[in-house]
C-alpha cells in the first residue's frame, strides 16, 4: 500500500513539473511573439550565435563579481598577530660605597704583630721582610681584594714592596729556632692571599697569619737604623683601603718568636 502511494505521488510530481514547463513554454512565446513585434532587431540579435558567447561571458563577469562580494561579505577577515611590547630590563642599582651603611659593607683593620728582616738579593743589596699579623672585619662578611706593603724610610720616598710567589698550600718553612730552642716555622696555609684572599672573613672573628715582601736597594741594617716605617695595607672588593704600621726599632730584640709564641706575647711594638 505504501509502494502505491509513492508511485502515485511520484507520478503527481511528474505532472506538475511537465505542467508548469508548458506554461514557461508558453509564455516564452508570448514574450518572444512581443518582442518580434516591438523590438525586431533584438530579437534578430538574439538569434545570431555570436550572441550566445556575449551571454556566456557576461555571465562569467556576474559570477565572479558574485564570488568577490562572498569573499569580502563571508569570509571572515583574518586578524593581525598580536603585538608584544618588548621593554628593556631596569638598569642594575648602583650603590655608592660611600653611602652605603656600614653594616652592609666589609670594614677590615689590619694589624701588624711581628715584623722580621732578613737580608736578600745579590750582596745582601735588599732586604726580605716578613710581618705576622691580623685582620679583623668589623663589617659584612668579605674575603680581602689585594694587599700592598710598603716601607717609609724619613724623608726619603716610599718602597713598595714585590711579593714573592706565595708557598704551597700545606707547605711548612722552618726560619729558625726561638730562644728556647724550639723549632719554628709558618704553615703556608696561614699565607694571608689564602686566609684572607680565597675566603670570606667573618665579622668581628680576626684570622691570623703571614705574609712576605722583597724591598730592592734598601738594607737590612739601613732599615733599623733609619727607623723605617712598615705599612700593610688590605683592599676591600668595593676598593676601601685601611692600613696598619710598623715602626722597626734601632736596635732590634733578638729574641725570635714563633706562630704559636707570637699569641702569647704582648702586642705592643
Amino acid at each position: 500500500m505504501r509502494l502505491l502511494i509513492s508511485a502515485l505521488l511520484m507520478v503527481f510530481v511528474v505532472v506538475v513539473l511537465l505542467v508548469a514547463f508548458g506554461f514557461v513554454l508558453m509564455e516564452a512565446h508570448e514574450k518572444i511573439g512581443y518582442l518580434r513585434e516591438k523590438a525586431p532587431w533584438f530579437v534578430k540579435i538574439i538569434e545570431k550565435r555570436e550572441s550566445f558567447n556575449i551571454l556566456f561571458l557576461f555571465c562569467v563577469f556576474l559570477l565572479i563579481g558574485n564570488g568577490i562580494e562572498l569573499i569580502n561579505k563571508e569570509v571572515p577577515e583574518v586578524p593581525l598577530p598580536p603585538i608584544v611590547p618588548i621593554t628593556s630590563p631596569p638598569p642594575p642599582l648602583m650603590i655608592n660605597p660611600a653611602y652605603h651603611h656600614a653594616s652592609n659593607s666589609p670594614d677590615l683593620k689590619p694589624k701588624i704583630l711581628v715584623a722580621m728582616v732578613a737580608p736578600a738579593g745579590d750582596g745582601n743589596k735588599d732586604s726580605l721582610v716578613s710581618i705576622v699579623g691580623t685582620i679583623t672585619n668589623f663589617g659584612k662578611p668579605s674575603a680581602v681584594a689585594d694587599f700592598t706593603m710598603s716601607l717609609q724610610l724619613p724623608h726619603e720616598k716610599s718602597i713598595e714592596g714585590q711579593f714573592p710567589i706565595a708557598p704551597n698550600k700545606g707547605a711548612v718553612i722552618g726560619i729558625g729556632k726561638s730562644a728556647g730552642g724550639n723549632d719554628l716555622s709558618l704553615h703556608g696555609d696561614d699565607y694571608l692571599t689564602y686566609a684572607a684572599e680565597k675566603q670570606a672573613i667573618p665579622a668581628n672573628v680576626p684570622i691570623q697569619g703571614w705574609l712576605m715582601a722583597v724591598f730592592s736597594d734598601v738594607t737590612k741594617e739601613q732599615i733599623f737604623e733609619k727607623k723605617a716605617k712598615l705599612i700593610l695595607t688590605c683592599i676591600d672588593p668595593m676598593g676601601k683601603k685601611t692600613s696598619a704600621e710598623w715602626v722597626f726599632s734601632a736596635k732590634p730584640s733578638r729574641k725570635i718568636f714563633g706562630m704559636n709564641e707570637i699569641q702569647k706575647q704582648p702586642l705592643n711594638h
